[in-house]
């Protein structure tokens, strides 16, 4: 009486597919890596712009004028009849909406630029994480 092995690991018929798998596994991570890489340079870049932004803005300016030194629109957090404040994310650290709270965006907190205005003129600059 003599078994049939159903199955064997090694034989060819297996293990011909393994090895190109396990390329293509190692070229996705490679490509991932190197995707990442990138975009933490184009961070790096931006927060430097930022940061450097930061400092030339002078207290009298306008809204207009700070939103064109950033390079965007801030977010409007608080105003009342004389003052309005705005705030702008800084780079990689922006706080995500769609991340669990535990996340790593909370434990490095986000980066960001405060202004406030009163009448349309800056009367206070702020900076987080910079």
């Amino acid at each position: 009486m003599h078994h049939h092995r159903l199955y064997d690991p090694f034989s060819p018929s297996t293990t011909t597919w393994f090895p190109g798998f396990v390329v293509v596994v190692c070229l996705v991570a490679i490509a991932i890596s190197i995707s990442a890489l990138l975009r933490s340079r184009k961070n790096e870049e931006h927060e430097k712009h930022i940061r450097s932004a930061y400092i030339t803005i002078n207290l009298g300016m306008s809204y207009h004028d700070v939103a064109q030194i950033l390079g965007s629109e801030g977010m409007l957090q608080s105003e009342d009849a004389l003052q309005k404040q705005y705030i702008w994310y800084v780079g990689a650290r922006s706080p995500r909406r769609h991340t669990a709270p535990m996340n790593i965006v909370h434990r490095t907190a986000p980066a960001y630029i405060r202004c406030t205005f009163e009448y349309d003129k800056l009367i206070r600059k702020e900076q987080c994480g910079l």
